[in-house]
């Protein structure tokens, strides 16, 4: 009797990954036992910044642009930047908001605006990929002041991730398949609409902190096994990027990346509602963009690369790096791999 043999991948893909994921899991888990001390350490600080920073400067912004959104009051608010840019960005003014509002904001802002909207799927997969972008404060403290030592280059840094972000938003284009996103015409700005705009704020910061746990205690273990590679430790949670060797383009085009934990925190906050593929493809262009732009300035406006050299110490390696980039690539590929659109597909059939 003919039996219809499935292709390896088919087979064996899943049962690899899960394989791989326990390993890592399984390692992480006696590594923290061993480094007790060292996690408890490290979450104890990250849990002070998100209490000193990461909150007093994401809460007030996400309330107040998703109180804009819902009561429809950013007809009046960005009505003139929304007049202005019409013509060029083939978008309604409620879509600019958005995009608006995610580059001022700071990376979580643009999917958790995009994840409550009643946008169709392919609509906001192609406009996270450009309402994204870390905040001017943000990063004129980590790559101006600590990095540079002058927040004037952290302006710098932003200027060139926002003209990335522009760049690919005047490409957007729906196709003929998605339907228009519906807005309403009518204002609320009501108790109702504040209240549920202030609790929104306030959930979406738990993800973003705890993920901001997560991640330093991923990097307190690969400093444990005796990884000291600065440029990793930015590529996996971006704040670490102060401490890191490289020039103004190249911390540039690492803050447009935002690091593994802001794309954990994208895949968190947008709940599986769309891929996060296009989001990621999309940042490679935007990084080169925003390097790029970055170089412009500094013909422009003055180079700070020396300065920022000597600011920081020499970088280290050890043999073990090896399995810290495994584990970077493995992480990146999880994500990948959960938010496709055939398994968010299979997730919205059950």
């Amino acid at each position: 009797m003919y039996q219809q043999v499935l292709p390896f991948p088919a087979i064996y893909l899943d049962m690899i990954k899960n394989i791989l994921i326990s390993v890592v899991c399984a390692s992480l888990a006696v590594l923290t036992v061993i480094d007790g001390s060292g996690v408890i350490t490290s979450v104890k600080n990250a849990a002070y910044v998100c209490l000193d920073t990461i909150v007093p400067s994401l809460f007030g912004f996400m309330f107040i642009s998703t109180f804009l959104l819902n009561s429809g009051a950013y007809r009046i608010v960005l009505k003139p930047f929304c007049f202005l840019l019409r013509p060029m960005l083939k978008m309604s003014d409620e879509q600019i908001a958005v995009f608006l509002l995610s580059v001022v904001g700071g990376y979580p802002v643009g999917v958790k605006l995009l994840s409550e909207r009643d946008y169709p799927k392919k609509t906001s997969e192609k406009m996270l990929g450009f309402c994204y972008c870390g905040g001017p404060l943000f990063l004129s403290g980590i790559i101006g002041a600590s990095l540079f030592g002058d927040t004037r280059f952290g302006l710098y840094a932003y200027a060139a991730n926002v003209a990335a972000c522009f760049t690919l938003a005047l490409f957007y284009k729906e196709s003929e398949q998605e339907t228009k996103p519906k807005h309403k015409d009518k204002y609320d700005i009501s108790i109702r609409v504040f209240a549920s705009s202030v609790t929104s704020a306030g959930y979406a910061l738990f993800p973003v902190c705890f993920m901001i746990l997560a991640f330093n205690s991923f990097i307190e273990l690969t400093r444990f096994i005796g990884v000291d590679s600065p440029l990793l430790y930015s590529l996996m949670e971006i704040s670490n990027i102060k401490n890191a060797a490289m020039s103004l383009p190249v911390a540039a085009a690492v803050s447009s990346f935002g690091g593994v934990c802001i794309v954990a925190q994208v895949a968190a906050l947008c709940e599986g509602k769309f891929s996060l593929t296009r989001f990621l493809l999309m940042r490679i262009p935007a990084a080169a963009l925003s390097a790029v732009y970055t170089l412009l300035l500094m013909k422009l406006l003055g180079s700070p690369t020396v300065a920022a050299i000597a600011r920081v110490e020499p970088v280290s390696f050890s043999s073990h790096n090896i399995m810290a980039s495994l584990f970077l690539v493995l992480m990146c590929g999880i994500l990948v791999a959960d938010f496709s659109p055939s398994k968010i597909d299979k997730q919205a059939n059950k």
